[in-house]
C-alpha cells in the first residue's frame, strides 16, 4: 500500500471493491523500443509488467479461506492484430526478415484491468552501396555486417534487359571500369 486514506463515513461493499480493484491494475516495469535492424539480425521485444496485489477468496464462514494470486496474462499485437501464440513477456526474432517490419505492442491483463505497452517499431534497413571510381577501377562497398548475414553483390550492364552476374559476397570489391554503364545490386541469399 502506498497511500493512506481516511473516510468520514463507512464505505459500502461496492466502494471497498472499487478501491481494491483500482489497486490491482498492472503497471509497466520495462519495455523494448524497437529500432532499425539488418535482415538476419536477432532481437527480443520485451514488455514486463507487475502488480502490487494478490487476492484472497472469501466465504461467509471464513473471510480468508484461500490465497488467489493476481496473475498477469500477456498478448502481443502486430500492427494492432493479435500475434498468435505470443503470450509471454518476450517475443524473440532469431532472424529478422522484411515481413517482421511492423509496429508491435503488448497488452498485459489481470483481474483489475490492463496496461498496454508503448509501440515498438521494427524496421528492416537494407544496406547502402558505396561506389567510387579511380584509376580505371570501380570499387563497390557495403557494410561488412551484411556479408555475415548472407548478402552478395550482382552486376549488369543494362537495366532494360538485365542479366545479373554474381560478383562477390565480401566488401569491398574492385572491378575494372568498363567503357559502358554498369549497375550493381546487393541481394540476400535465400536458403
Amino acid at each position: 500500500m502506498d497511500e493512506i486514506a481516511i473516510y468520514t463515513n463507512p464505505l459500502s461493499d461496492a466502494q471497498i471493491r472499487a478501491l481494491f480493484d483500482a489497486c490491482d491494475l498492472p503497471y509497466a516495469v520495462t519495455q523494448s523500443v524497437g529500432g532499425a535492424f539488418a535482415p538476419g539480425d536477432t532481437y527480443n521485444l520485451t514488455f514486463v509488467a507487475s502488480n502490487n496485489w494478490s487476492r484472497f477468496a472469501a466465504s461467509p464462514a471464513n473471510p480468508l479461506t484461500a490465497f488467489v494470486p493476481n496473475t498477469l496474462s500477456y498478448q502481443w499485437y502486430t500492427n494492432g492484430v493479435p500475434l498468435p501464440g505470443a503470450t509471454s513477456p518476450t517475443i524473440s526474432f532469431a532472424s529478422l526478415a522484411p515481413s517482421d517490419a511492423a509496429t508491435y505492442s503488448c497488452v498485459v491483463t489481470n483481474v483489475g484491468g490492463s496496461v498496454t505497452s508503448s509501440p515498438a517499431v521494427i524496421t528492416i534497413a537494407y544496406p547502402q552501396l558505396t561506389i567510387s571510381s579511380s584509376g580505371g577501377n570501380t570499387t563497390v562497398s557495403w557494410p561488412a555486417s551484411y556479408a555475415l548475414t548472407g548478402w552478395f553483390l550482382q552486376t549488369t550492364p543494362s537495366l532494360a534487359t538485365p542479366s545479373w552476374t554474381p560478383v562477390a559476397t565480401n566488401p569491398p570489391v574492385t572491378l575494372p571500369t568498363s567503357g559502358s554503364e554498369q549497375y550493381f545490386q546487393l541481394i540476400e541469399m535465400r536458403p
